[in-house]
C-alpha cells in the first residue's frame, strides 16, 4: 500500500453503471420481507431476490385498478344497502361489519382537497391519509375499530364521512352513465 493516493483524477458515481432504465437506490425494508425473498430465491436454485423484488413491485403497481374501484363500488352498495334498514348483503359477501357508520352526513366538513397534498386527492381533515386509503383498509375487510386503532388522528365520524364520500360519488357516476 502506497502511503498517499492522488484522487484528483478521480470520478464520483457508482462502481459498476446501472443498466439502462435502472436507477440504483439504497432503501430500508423490512428484514422479514427481505428474507421471505432471499428465501424464495433459494427455493428456485439461486437467482436475485432484488430482482424478485423489482418484479413484484411491477406487479402491483401495473395491476389493473379497475379491479380496487369494483370493490370499493361493491362494498361501498352493500353497506348503503345494509343501512337502509333492508336485509344484510348477500350470502358470502366479504364486507367486514360496518355498525355504527352513518351515510348521511354532510361530509364537506371533514373531507378537504388541498393543492399540493397527496396529488390533491381527497383526504380526510387535512391529514395526509386519502379518502382511497381508507377505502382500501375497508375493502381488504379491517373494521372501522381496526382502522381507528392504526391511525389514531382518524375518529369514527371520519369513517362515516369518507363512506358518505364514495356513496356520493358513485351515485353521481351511476347518474351519469344511466340513459
Amino acid at each position: 500500500m502506497r502511503k498517499e493516493y492522488d484522487f484528483r483524477k478521480g470520478k464520483r458515481g457508482a462502481v459498476v453503471k446501472a443498466p439502462p432504465g435502472k436507477t440504483r437506490i439504497t432503501i430500508r425494508l423490512d428484514n422479514d420481507l427481505l428474507e421471505w425473498f432471499r428465501e424464495r430465491a433459494h427455493a428456485a436454485g439461486g437467482g436475485n431476490y432484488q430482482t424478485m423484488i423489482n418484479k413484484a413491485l411491477c406487479e402491483y403497481v401495473n395491476q389493473d385498478p379497475e379491479e380496487l374501484e369494483e370493490v370499493l363500488r361493491r362494498v361501498v352498495r352493500e353497506e348503503m344497502h345494509r343501512s337502509s334498514g333492508r336485509p344484510s348483503a348477500p350470502p358470502g359477501s366479504s364486507v367486514g361489519p360496518l355498525s355504527g357508520v352513518s351515510f348521511d352526513m354532510d361530509y364537506r366538513e371533514r373531507i378537504t382537497i388541498e393543492p399540493g397534498k397527496r396529488g390533491e386527492k381527497p383526504c380526510i381533515r387535512g391529514l395526509r391519509i386519502t379518502v382511497y386509503d381508507v377505502l382500501e383498509y375497508l375493502a381488504t375487510g379491517m373494521t372501522p375499530e381496526q382502522i381507528l386503532a392504526d391511525f389514531p388522528d382518524l375518529e369514527a365520524e371520519d369513517i362515516s364521512a369518507v363512506l358518505a364520500f364514495a356513496a356520493d360519488r358513485e351515485r353521481k357516476l351511476s347518474s351519469t352513465s344511466t340513459p
